[in-house]
């Protein structure tokens, strides 16, 4: 069985619902679901001569965000978890990342979750943005979940009114998941508003040679995906959010930019 894990105390509080400028600013809770997509940056960094495997380039990554029931959540340790499924090139079966994070009851830290068997959950979750979220977890019910060590996310709330995550030991070093001989160093840090996930997200191999991320420390900016179909009945606040000519990289047969 999956074993639970209790919360300790909390590091920061990120206030639920805050004023900035005497409206009330969005809470984590509110924010962290939906689609986003850095298509727009790999418009603009290919354009200019970019590939994804310069020093300075980005692959083209999607990320769907969905909030689960409190009995899936309780698999991260919470009463209140998000999936995350992260695909490449617009294509939803193309996953290459799957996460469950549990979110502490005053939404301050982020626990990471990955599946044990890669492969296996990574197919079981292919075209997530059409699907409702309860037929994915139906069919990852057997998946079995592991705890990240040393990657918990602090929350906190930006002078600027954004939400920052960042590690809350500043890096880790964790064993790498296809090898676990192998450990890599990971750094990470993330800012959400309303219409932007900005991802720095890097590794490092035992050499200091990046293994994935930008060098040069620029995140991947993944705008808003108007949200549609299941993604919008599940959470209805999203109503208007985004960017209506993204949403073909939500697949589905929608045709878009590339």
């Amino acid at each position: 069985g999956m074993r639970v894990f209790a919360w300790i105390a909390p590091l920061s509080v990120v206030p639920q619902r805050s004023s900035s400028g005497g409206r009330a600013a969005h809470s984590l809770g509110e924010l962290l679901v939906g689609d986003f997509d850095n298509y727009a940056q790999i418009v603009e960094e290919r354009g200019a001569g970019v590939r994804a495997c310069d020093e300075d380039g980005h692959e083209h990554i999607h990320c769907t965000l969905r909030r689960v029931r409190r009995e899936a959540a309780r698999l991260a340790g919470s009463e209140e978890a998000r999936l995350a499924c992260y695909y490449l090139d617009a294509d939803p079966r193309r996953v290459f990342r799957l996460r469950l994070y549990g979110l502490s009851p005053d939404f301050s830290v982020m626990r990471i979750f990955r599946p044990r068997d890669v492969d296996e959950a990574h197919g079981l979750a292919a075209d997530m943005p059409s699907r409702a979220t309860e037929e994915v977890l139906a069919e990852l019910d057997g998946v079995r979940w592991e705890y990240v060590s040393g990657c918990d996310i602090a929350w906190r709330r930006t002078a600027a009114g954004a939400l920052r995550g960042e590690l809350v030991g500043g890096e880790a070093r964790i064993p790498s998941q296809r090898d676990p001989t192998r450990h890599i160093l990971v750094k990470d840090s993330l800012d959400l508003t309303r219409d932007l996930l900005a991802v720095n997200d890097r590794a490092f191999d035992s050499q200091g040679r990046l293994i994935y991320g930008s060098r040069n420390g620029v995140p991947y900016k993944l705008d808003r995906v108007a949200s549609a179909g299941p993604g919008l009945d599940e959470a209805p606040h999203l109503a208007g959010w985004g960017d209506p000519s993204l949403r073909w990289t939500l697949g589905g047969g929608e045709s878009g930019g590339e």
